[in-house]
This record gives structure tokens, C-alpha cells and sequence, in this order.
């Protein structure tokens, strides 16, 4: 029960959050202008770039949080590995911080594709986004310490809170006080400072601090594991940062600030693919980490099968509500036809891509409980290899379509040749199960019901639909009704469904 009311939480803060970050875009875009907006993307693209100086430390701090929740690490270790974790955040964020003032007056000169703005200006507010990532980057070991403790509900409220003060509370200064992107950074630093504010606050209440007499050293054997797994973790973690915003960083020199504004805009509205099924994965993650600390390998497994199985559902059936309804809302979302068509296909095609990235993802679950990161590393790299050698030629030969036509094709390859090996680390016949008892049966069933809303002219139908709070009610209806069917045709999940009906029926 607590499993499905922390997913629940999640899944909706996450929703949430990403929505308002979508939906808000229009406006700024009105208020900022191209340009100005492409300097709020490009902070963005810092702020999750920044994962880089991570090397596994997040990762590592929420499995031992999990693992000292489920009563398998002794308080001393795990107080000793939260302090030394903490000074290690604090330096690097710190070098972080340093690193973009340093690089401000360079990357305003030399990188950015400057048209209307001086490069003075964007220098002095590229040192205030330094400000901004040092706070965010913060919060992220807070996050981590709050999650693997199971506080998943609270930290999904606080996101409530912070994405409106984030996204919502500054429109109104665009509105009424004619407010200009340098008003925007300052204010995001204000917001950020309450975010951290309130995850310290929460962390010392979950968390209170102990006098320990003796507190281990890094250089102590009690370390040598968790270590080799902070290390594996953050080289995982390193390159994928790497691989998620290998398209955007390259776009950001080879497009003009104007067109990768566009680009960001695209690639962000794509984004409703992992919005929709990256909380269910990272909610489960403490919750499968405990059960193979304990040695319940065998229902982590079946955790695990089930989360694929759903995956793929949720997956395919937002890309079938996406075709279907995708440009009517990019066009209802902006107010132009013009719009929508300059990034329809862009983001069509990445959504498809997503949601094979999404599928992808469930696997690392058991990497992570398990502590079995090498493969990961490996396959990882050799993705990043191949984006960064393809991108360039994507972006130069069909602009930003052509880098969505390099992600997808790179994502489809990761699933037939890299997921194989590693899920082959647990059970043998696991991807055997997933691919022709899940992925191949849902999908000939997403194509038929593709054709049969084709033959129905469904996207005719949509573009009827004028009002857009009444086209986003009918395509959240019809993606409510064809995940419903995906998941019943499951015999996994129609259980948990049934279950949940005949429990829901039985108290009311």
C-alpha cells in the first residue's frame, strides 16, 4: 500500500512539475522574446550538466539511506558516510559554482550565438546562474538522503510547492511589471534558496544529527564497498548525464540561440513520455533495494518484471495519444500553426524515442540494488560514442529533426543489442519474456488501435476540437482508455487491477 502511495505522490509532484515547465513556456517565449528564452535554456542545460561532478554520490547516498531504513546498516557506518558525503557535495558544488563565473565572460563571447543581447549582459547573468546551481546542486543530497529514508510523500508535496513558485508566481511580474530575463534568473535563485531551505529543514527532522565517538574514515575497509560502488555509479552516471544532453549541448553551438530555443521547446514537450513513467522508476528503486539487501531476490525480480511490463504500456500508449493529438496541442499550447509545424516532427519523433529510453530504464533498477554497474558503464559508453559521432551530422543535414532521427535510432539499438546482456545478469529468460511476451504483443495491439483511430480520422476529429482545455480533456480521455486496455490485456497487471477495483468496490 505504501508502495503504490509513494508512486502515486511522485508520479503526480513529477507530473506537475513537468507540465508547468512546459505549459509556461509560450509565455515566456511572448515576454522574453527567442533569444532571451534560448538564454533560459541554455541554464537549464548547466543545471543538468552538472550531474557530471555527481560520480555516484546521490546514488550511492539513497541506497545506503534505503539500506539503513531496512535495518541493514549499523548507525555509526551510515552517519559517518552521510558527513563524508555532505563535504563532498559542499566542494564540488563550490567548484561548480566557480567553474560558471570563471567560464561566463568566454561562454557569452564564444559559444552562445549572440544576436540582440551583449555578451556583458549574458556574462553577468551567467554568473548569478552560477548562484542558482550551486543551491540546486545542493538539493539534489538532500533529495537523495530524504528518498532512500522513504519520505517519498513530503518531497513530492515540496515539488508541488516549488514548481508553482518556479513556473506559476513569476508570470505575473511578466504580465504587470514588464519583467526581463535578468529579473527571471534572479528570482529562480530566490526560489531555489527556499527549496534547499526546506529539504535542510526536513533532512534534520528525519535525520537528527548524533554525537558519535568514534566516526569511521573514508580510508577504513568499512568503506571499500559502498566506494566501488559511488565510483562504478558515478561513471554510470557521468556518461548518461553525458548521453541525455549530448543533443542539446551540440545544438547549442551548431543552431542559433533563436532555433535552439525552438529545439529546447521540442525536446522539453517530448519530455511528457519520461515525465509520465520516470517517477514510477525512480519510487520503486528504494523499495527494490531493500528487498535484495534482504534477499527477497525473487520478489525484486517480479517487481521488476511488472514495472516492465507497465512501462511499456504507459509508454506506448502516450505515443499513441501523441500522433494523434500532439500538433493540435503544440498549436493549441502556442497559438500557431506556424509553430507547430516548425517542431511537430521533431517532437514526435523524439517521443517515440523516449519511449523506448523509458523501457531502457527499468533494468537499471536491478543494477543499482544489486551493485552490478560494469555492463552499464560499457553499453553506456558505447551510446555516447555513437551520439556524438552521428549528432553532428544529424543537425548539419536536417537540423533538428535529423538529431531526433539519431536518438531515436541509437535508443531502438540500446534495446535489441544492450538490454539483452543486462538483463541476462539476473534471469536468463527475462528479455526473452519481455520482448515477445510484452513488447511485441502490446505493440501489434497499439498499431491496430492506431489504424482503427486512423480509419476513424481521429486527428481530423481533434482538429475540430478549438477550445483547448476541451482538446486536452479528450486526449487525456483517450490515453486514460488505451493505457486501460494495454495494462488489462497484461495478465500481471490485470490482478493488480482487479484487486485494486474489488478493494475500492468492497469499501464503498
Amino acid at each position: 500500500m505504501q508502495v503504490l502511495k509513494n508512486i502515486s505522490w511522485n508520479w503526480i509532484s513529477q507530473l506537475y512539475l513537468a507540465f508547468a515547465g512546459i505549459l509556461v513556456i509560450p509565455v515566456y517565449m511572448h515576454y522574453l522574446g527567442p533569444e532571451a528564452y534560448g538564454l533560459v535554456a541554455f541554464m537549464l542545460t548547466l543545471q543538468a550538466l552538472m550531474s557530471l561532478l555527481d560520480i555516484g554520490l546521490s546514488s550511492s547516498l539513497s541506497r545506503e539511506a534505503s539500506r539503513f531504513h531496512a535495518g541493514v546498516s549499523e548507525s555509526r557506518f551510515f552517519y559517518s558516510f552521510v558527513m563524508i558525503i555532505q563535504q563532498l557535495f559542499v566542494l564540488s558544488g563550490l567548484l561548480i559554482a566557480f567553474s560558471v563565473v570563471l567560464a561566463a565572460d568566454h561562454l557569452s563571447v564564444q559559444w552562445l550565438k549572440l544576436e540582440d543581447l551583449e555578451p556583458a549582459y549574458v556574462s553577468y547573468l551567467l554568473k548569478v546562474v552560477g548562484l542558482v546551481v550551486f543551491l540546486k546542486w545542493l538539493s539534489v543530497y538532500l533529495r537523495a538522503i530524504l528518498f532512500g529514508l522513504d519520505d517519498i510523500v513530503w518531497v513530492a508535496k515540496l515539488t508541488l510547492v516549488v514548481a508553482t513558485l518556479r513556473y506559476l508566481a513569476v508570470i505575473p511580474f511578466f504580465v504587470l511589471c514588464n519583467a526581463t530575463v535578468e529579473f527571471y534568473i534572479w528570482f529562480q535563485l530566490g526560489v531555489q534558496l527556499v527549496e534547499t531551505a526546506s529539504l535542510a529543514y526536513r533532512k534534520q527532522q528525519k535525520l537528527p544529527s548524533i554525537a558519535l565517538t568514534e566516526r569511521y574514515k573514508l580510508t577504513d575497509p568499512v568503506f571499500h564497498t559502498p566506494i566501488k560502488f559511488a565510483l562504478s555509479a558515478g561513471i554510470a552516471t557521468i556518461l548518461w548525464v553525458m548521453v541525455s544532453q549530448a543533443d542539446r549541448f551540440i545544438g547549442s553551438t551548431l543552431l542559433s540561440l533563436s532555433d535552439y530555443g525552438l529545439f529546447h521547446v521540442a525536446v522539453m514537450a517530448a519530455g511528457v513520455v519520461v515525465i509520465v513513467t520516470g517517477p514510477i522508476v525512480q519510487t520503486l528503486q528504494p523499495k527494490v533495494t531493500s528487498l535484495v539487501a534482504s534477499g527477497q531476490h525473487a520478489q525484486a525480480y517480479r517487481l521488476v518484471t511488472m514495472l516492465f511490463d507497465f512501462m511499456v504500456c504507459m509508454a506506448l500508449a502516450t505515443v499513441v495519444c501523441v500522433y494523434f493529438f500532439g500538433f493540435e496541442i503544440l498549436k493549441a499550447w502556442q497559438g500557431q500553426a506556424e509553430f507547430a509545424n516548425s517542431i511537430s516532427d521533431t517532437f514526435i519523433i523524439y517521443c517515440a524515442a523516449n519511449a523506448i529510453l523509458a523501457v531502457n530504464s527499468c533494468s537499471y533498477i536491478l543494477d543499482y540494488a544489486t551493485g552490478r554497474i560494469r555492463l552499464r558503464i560499457a553499453s553506456t559508453l558505447v551510446m555516447l560514442l555513437f551520439l556524438l559521432f552521428l549528432l553532428p551530422f544529424g543537425f548539419l543535414s536536417m537540423g533538428m529533426k535529423g538529431a531526433a532521427w539519431v536518438w531515436f535510432g541509437v535508443n531502438l539499438a540500446y534495446l535489441f543489442v544492450c538490454q539483452p546482456l543486462l538483463l541476462r545478469q539476473y534471469d536468463r529468460k527475462m528479455y526473452r519474456k519481455l520482448l515477445l511476451g510484452t513488447l511485441c504483443p502490446i505493440l501489434i495491439l497499439a498499431l491496430l488501435m492506431a489504424l482503427t483511430a486512423e480509419f476513424f480520422q481521429l486527428k481530423a476529429f481533434a482538429a475540430t476540437l478549438i477550445n483547448p482545455a476541451l482538446l486536452v480533456m479528450v486526449g487525456a480521455a483517450f490515453w486514460v482508455a488505451i493505457l486501460m486496455i494495454f495494462c488489462i490485456s497484461k495478465e500481471s497487471l490485470r490482478v493488480v487491477i482487479l484487486s485494486k477495483l474489488s478493494g475500492f468496490y468492497e469499501r464503498t
